[in-house]
């Protein structure tokens, strides 16, 4: 397969997929109190927010100093990298005792999950027809991001 293809597509995954994620952190003020303890929430929106945003960042981090320029070198270790990040926003969905925030959270960690099976398809498999899919991934990422960023800074 063309590493150049690999090396595009990846690039446009770190580009268009991470473009939101300065703004990750919870406000300050905690105002956002929408999702307060109703049924099963044991949190409120920004609890929940305070909870997962450090995981959320912490994914988000690793993929800002993830070398992209080697990725289709080493396909195995780039499957593990979405992989372990996968597993990270699992634990960090888990944590969470907020509904509206977990969802976002899970919306997050199956774009991820999206994102690293194109790229096991094109990486691994070999089968280039998965470039057409990266732009479709990479967006999902970053709207699952805008909405996290959103839910949590209002």
């Amino acid at each position: 397969m063309n590493r150049r293809i690999a090396t595009i597509a990846l690039a446009s995954v770190a580009l268009l997929g991470l473009s939101g994620c300065a703004t990750l952190a919870p406000s300050a003020s905690g105002s956002n109190d929408a999702g307060a303890a109703s049924g099963p929430d044991t949190q409120t929106v920004a609890e929940a927010c305070a909870t997962v945003a450090e995981k959320v960042s912490g994914v988000a981090n690793s993929f800002q100093t993830f070398d992209i320029s080697t990725a289709a070198d080493d396909p195995q270790a780039t499957i593990a990298f979405f992989t372990e990040a996968v597993d990270a926003l699992k634990a960090a969905q888990d944590a969470v005792g907020n509904s509206e925030v977990r969802e976002a959270t899970l919306s997050i960690r199956d774009s991820f999950q999206a994102t690293g099976d194109t790229l096991k398809k094109l990486l691994v498999d070999g089968d280039v027809t998965a470039v057409a899919n990266i732009g479709t991934v990479s967006g999902e990422v970053r709207a699952s991001l805008e909405t996290f960023a959103t839910l949590c800074n209002s």
